[in-house]
């Protein structure tokens, strides 16, 4: 809910926004809903257009739990990061997030890190959500714009 609210507030100022998504059945939920919810194949996977936000929904091809794996993630990074100014990441523990923070890095393209979840919380008691297996937390918030 708080990644529609603002990314539709952003595209009413003005702004061009794209939400980029693990598809966990897009098209079985287009099928079900009673109202017309369309969308259309993009060369990644899904894209929807709604109230001024470009959704694409890259195919996931594993999943356990919160964690997907979507292979689709890098071919979109490669073709279409170049056309951002920033990037905003929400949530550490799917992949989609920190190999799209990668990319940025690799281009010198300002992202900002949002962990989503109890990491406030849980920070006092586990540094679980900051040092992620093989130091991918600590290059998630040293890359993130300052």
């Amino acid at each position: 809910m708080k990644v529609c609210a603002l990314s539709e507030g952003l595209a009413r100022r003005g702004h061009q926004v794209t939400v980029l998504t693990a598809d966990w059945g897009l098209e079985k939920r287009m099928q079900a809903q009673e109202e017309k919810m369309t969308a259309e194949r993009s060369p990644f996977g899904w894209r929807r257009n709604e109230n001024g936000v470009q959704a694409i929904y890259l195919p996931t091809w594993m999943r356990y739990r919160t964690v997907s794996w979507n292979p689709a993630v890098k071919r979109y990074c490669r073709a279409r990061l170049q056309n951002f100014d920033v990037v905003h990441v929400f949530g550490l523990y799917d992949l989609l997030g920190p190999a799209v923070a990668s990319a940025c890095r690799k281009r010198g393209l300002p992202y900002a890190l949002e962990p989503i979840g109890m990491f406030v919380a849980d920070c006092a008691k586990s540094l679980a959500k900051t040092d992620l297996p093989c130091g991918l937390g600590k290059q998630l918030r040293e890359g993130q714009a300052r």
